[in-house]
């Protein structure tokens, strides 16, 4: 058959109620798998007791009894839910063998003290659902790419595990910590409202409970943005005429934004930058630049005026005529 690591396998954990120097079960081990044996065991019981009687359930109805032993007559009598794989020892302990998780639940000890005494004591064990045995597990989503403020990404933790801690870490650090992720399904699924650029990266799960911890293999979702709105450096708006002009149109975009630029509502280039050599006054007006990201379907502009200035230099003339500016 599959081993417990390749096939999902139940677990029957069992809790009791301290109470000190009185009778008390102890669950040995604590956590145990379908299909293996646990002892529960007898602690602290008075001595010269007339009878053990074991039932599954609150109440010590004949319906309930699993197994019962008469100490004075060592006679043991089994009872409606006993199915042949428990057995009581003299010290009143029960072992289940080959648990299944129909005997998660509540076990009832009922000791009867000697001399036909009417009261009896009950001690109530109490054992939880059963817990799955963990294999690592995997992440499944409803997209691997997804569009800033548009898409929202469902991302799973397979498979759902109960009784099962899943928690979720995105590039390293845990999430959520932002307002647009919820967790649902017992934090078995993330769910990325209208995601964001910051959620962009490595996703990866772990799933944790009394008998392991595994984690995911990382799913890696790719968010697309921008363009934002554009830039055009440098920030001068006056050239000096005869000299080189050069402008970089900068807009933050994944995947890269696409760029063109409009001189006076004219197309002049399909590039990020633009550079014109030796500048004169017929290229002064205003010089668009485009953004488009296909990917996204959306697009930006922006506008920069450039004007053009001649060279000043100081001309001396005769001295009677004083000094002249002019624009050369």
């Amino acid at each position: 058959g599959e081993s417990p690591s390749n096939s999902p396998s139940s677990v029957l954990t069992i809790w009791n109620i301290p109470s000190a120097a009185a009778p008390a079960i102890e669950a040995v081990p604590p956590t145990v798998l379908e299909g293996k044996n646990v002892l529960l065991l007898a602690h602290n019981l008075p001595d010269n007791l007339s009878a053990y009687h074991w039932f599954k359930g609150k109440e010590p109805l004949d319906k309930d009894l699993i197994i019962m032993h008469e100490i004075k007559s060592q006679e043991t009598k089994q009872g409606k839910l006993h199915s042949g794989r428990e057995t009581l020892y003299p010290n009143g302990s029960l072992m289940l063998q080959n648990v299944t998780l129909k005997q998660s639940g509540i076990y009832n000890l009922n000791i009867r003290p000697p001399l036909y005494v009417s009261s009896t004591t009950q001690i109530i064990l109490f054992s939880v659902v059963y817990t799955a045995q963990l294999s690592k597990p995997s992440i499944r989503s409803n997209g691997t790419t997804a569009v800033e403020g548009q898409d929202t990404v469902e991302i799973t933790c397979d498979p759902p595990f109960l009784k099962t801690t899943y928690t979720w870490r995105l590039n390293g650090k845990e999430l959520p910590g932002d307002t647009n992720v919820s967790l649902s399904q017992g934090n078995t699924t993330l769910t990325l409202l209208k995601v964001s650029r910051h959620l962009k990266g490595r996703y990866e799960c772990k799933v944790q409970n009394p008998l392991g911890v595994f984690r995911s293999n990382p799913f890696t979702l790719d968010v697309f943005y921008g363009p934002d709105n554009p830039q055009i450096f440098p920030p001068d708006k006056y050239f000096e005429e005869g000299k080189n002009l050069w402008l970089s149109c900068q807009a933050t975009s994944h995947p890269k934004a696409q760029y063109s630029w409009n001189v006076n509502g004219e197309h002049w280039s399909s590039r990020q930058d633009i550079f014109i050599h030796k500048v004169n006054m017929s290229n002064s007006g205003l010089y668009t630049c485009h953004v488009n990201n296909p990917t996204t379907g959306r697009n930006d502009f922006k506008v920069k005026e450039i004007t053009i200035v001649g060279k000043w230099l100081l001309v001396t003339s005769e001295p009677d005529s004083g000094v002249q500016s002019n624009f050369l």
